[in-house]
C-alpha cells in the first residue's frame, strides 16, 4: 500500500479499466462451470401421497378403545418397519429401482441410497405424508404408491398387533390373579375353620352367647342354691322322723295322655300327695315315647320335685295306708333322692355352662390377636380381587373394541391424497446453480484485486509522489509499449474471448434445457 494514495472512484475506474482481466477471469472460468454442473446433472422427481388416520366411529365413552400407544408413535414404528433393510431392498428388486447403480455398488449402498430418497414425515395429530424422490417420473410415482400402501398395512398391523399383545397379556395377567386369587381364598378358608367362633366377624354373636350362657349360668347356680338349701331342710326332718315304708303307688295305672303344651297343668287337683302319684305316673308313661331331656319331662320333673317337698312337710292324708311317722319317712328319702338327683343334674348344667362361658370368653379375648392377622389376610385378598375384578372387566373391553374393529367402525387408516406423477422435477435449481457461479467468481475476482492492489506500491500519479516523497515532479516519463508486451497482451485477449464465448454458449445451453 502507497502512502498517501486515496481511494476514491476515480482511482476505482482506473484500477478496473488496467485491470479488467483479473475481475473478468474468475468470473467466467466459475460461471462455465457452474452452468456445466447444472447441465450434467440429473433431474429429480418427487412423488408424495397423504394418508388420513380415522377415529372411531363408536364414542370412546360407549367403547373405550385398547390401543393406548398414540398416532406418533405408530406411526414411527410403521415407518421403521417400512424402511427395514430387507423391506427396501425386495422392493428394489421388485419395482427394479436404481438399474444403472445395482450394477456398480453393493446392495448395502443402494439400500441407503433408496432410504435417504424416501420422505415420511407426521403433518398433524392424524395425517402423515409419504413421498419419494427419483429420477423417473413413472418409477416415482410407483415407489410412492407402493410405500403408501405400505405405510397404510403396517399402521393398521401395528394396531392389530397392540390390540392383541393387549388381549394376551389380559388373559395371562387374568389368569395369574385367578390363581393367586385361589390360593387366597384357600387361605381365608383355612383360618376361618382354623379360628372358628374366634374371628373378629363373629365378636357380636359371642358377646350374645356369653351374656346368654352367663345369665344362664346365674339362674342355675340360684335355683342350685335353693336346691341344697332345701335338701339341708329335709336331711333335718328325716333325721327326727321316724321312717316307715309305705308302699309307692302303682306305675301302670292308666293315665290318660297329657294334652299338648305343659303337662303339669293336666294334675288333678287335690293333696300334694296325691298330685305327686299322678305325676309319677304321667311321667311313666311319658317315657316311653320321650327321653329324659324332653323339655315336657323336665318341666313334669321339677313339678315332682316340688310335689315331694310339699308331700314331705304336709301332714299325711287321713285314711291313707301307713299314714303316720314310717310313711312320711319314706316320703322323705324319696324327696331327698330325687332332689339329690336334681342336685347332680343342675351342677352338671353348671358346668357345663361355666365350660361354654370360658369358651365364649376365651373367645372374646382372643379377637385382638385375630383381628390383625385376619385385617392383613383379608387385605391381601380384597386387593387381589380387586385386580382380577378389573382385569376381568378390561377384558371384557379389549373384546368388545375387537369387535369394533372387525365390524369396520373402529379406527380406519386412508388415503387423502394418493401419489401423482410429477409434472416437473423438483431439482436441480439450474438458474440458482449458476448464479451461485457468477456471485463466487464476482467475489473471487474482487478479492484478487483486492489483494492486488494493496500489495502494489507504484506510484502512479503526481499527487502520490507528492504525498510519499514530498518532492516536486519534474516530469512525467510515457509507459513503453514493446513487442513482447504486444504479443502478451493479444493472447490475453484471446484467450479471454474463448472464454467470453464459452460462457455464452454454455449459459445459452442452459436457457434452452430450462
Amino acid at each position: 500500500m502507497v502512502p498517501g494514495r486515496r481511494y476514491n472512484v476515480q482511482y476505482l475506474i482506473r484500477t478496473l479499466h488496467r485491470s479488467w482481466w483479473m475481475l473478468l477471469g474468475p468470473l467466467a472460468i466459475t460461471a462455465t462451470l457452474a452452468i456445466v454442473i447444472a447441465r450434467a446433472l440429473p433431474d429429480v422427481y418427487f412423488a408424495q401421497g397423504t394418508v388420513r388416520i380415522v377415529p372411531p366411529r363408536v364414542p370412546d365413552s360407549y367403547v373405550k378403545g385398547t390401543v393406548t400407544l398414540g398416532i406418533p408413535e405408530r406411526v414411527a414404528a410403521a415407518r421403521a418397519q417400512v424402511l427395514a433393510p430387507e423391506r427396501l431392498q425386495a422392493l428394489v428388486n421388485e419395482l427394479d429401482i436404481y438399474p444403472t447403480m445395482r450394477q456398480r455398488v453393493p446392495a448395502e449402498v443402494v439400500v441407503s441410497w433408496l432410504r435417504s430418497s424416501i420422505r415420511i414425515n407426521l403433518v398433524s395429530a392424524d395425517v402423515f405424508t409419504v413421498g419419494y424422490y427419483g429420477y423417473s417420473r413413472t418409477r416415482v410415482e410407483k415407489v410412492a404408491e407402493r410405500l403408501t400402501a405400505r405405510m397404510i398395512e403396517e399402521t393398521e398391523k401395528q394396531r392389530a398387533t397392540l390390540s392383541s399383545n393387549q388381549g394376551q397379556f389380559l388373559e395371562t395377567e387374568l389368569e395369574s390373579a385367578r390363581k393367586r386369587l385361589e390360593e387366597h381364598e384357600k387361605k381365608v378358608s383355612d383360618y376361618r375353620n382354623r379360628y372358628r367362633g374366634q374371628l373378629p366377624t363373629q365378636v357380636e354373636a359371642n358377646l350374645r352367647m356369653l351374656q346368654g350362657a352367663s345369665g344362664e349360668l346365674q339362674t342355675t347356680e340360684e335355683a342350685l342354691h335353693r336346691d341344697r338349701t332345701n335338701r339341708d331342710e329335709l336331711a333335718r326332718q328325716l333325721e327326727s322322723a321316724a321312717v316307715t315304708e309305705v308302699p309307692p303307688p302303682p306305675v301302670d295305672a292308666e293315665i290318660a295322655d297329657p294334652p299338648p303344651g305343659d303337662p303339669t297343668a293336666a294334675l288333678p287337683a287335690g293333696t300334694p300327695a296325691q298330685q305327686l302319684r299322678t305325676a309319677r305316673a304321667m311321667r311313666a308313661q311319658m317315657l316311653r315315647r320321650f327321653t329324659p331331656e324332653h323339655p315336657d319331662i323336665q318341666a313334669l320333673d321339677r313339678r315332682i320335685t316340688q310335689l315331694e317337698l310339699e308331700a314331705a312337710v304336709a301332714p299325711p292324708d287321713p285314711g291313707t295306708p301307713g299314714a303316720d311317722g314310717p310313711s312320711r319317712a319314706a316320703q322323705l328319702r324319696t324327696a331327698l333322692r330325687t332332689l339329690d338327683a336334681q342336685i347332680a343334674a343342675r351342677e352338671a348344667a353348671a358346668k357345663r355352662l361355666r365350660e361354654a362361658v370360658a369358651t365364649y370368653r376365651g373367645r372374646v379375648d382372643a379377637v385382638p390377636d385375630r383381628e390383625a392377622e385376619w385385617m392383613r389376610l383379608t387385605r391381601d385378598y380384597n386387593t387381589v380381587q380387586g385386580v382380577y375384578q378389573s382385569l376381568l372387566a378390561k377384558r371384557e373391553e379389549s373384546r368388545i373394541a375387537a369387535n369394533v374393529d372387525r365390524q369396520s367402525v373402529g379406527e380406519q387408516v386412508r388415503v387423502v391424497d394418493p401419489p401423482r406423477r410429477p409434472s416437473a422435477p423438483v431439482s436441480p435449481n439450474r438458474r440458482g446453480i449458476v448464479l451461485m457461479g457468477i456471485a463466487v467468481g464476482a467475489g473471487l475476482g474482487l478479492a484478487l484485486l483486492l489483494v492486488r492492489e494493496l500489495r502494489d506500491r507504484t506510484l502512479r500519479a503526481e499527487e502520490e509522489v507528492l504525498a510519499a516523497l514530498n518532492l516536486p515532479v519534474v516530469g512525467l516519463v510515457p509507459r513503453i509499449v514493446t513487442t513482447l508486451d504486444r504479443r502478451q497482451l493479444r493472447r490475453r485477449r484471446l484467450l479471454w474471448s474463448f472464454a467470453a464465448l464459452a460462457f455464452c454458449v454454455s449459459l445459452a445451453a442452459l436457457r434452452w434445457n430450462g
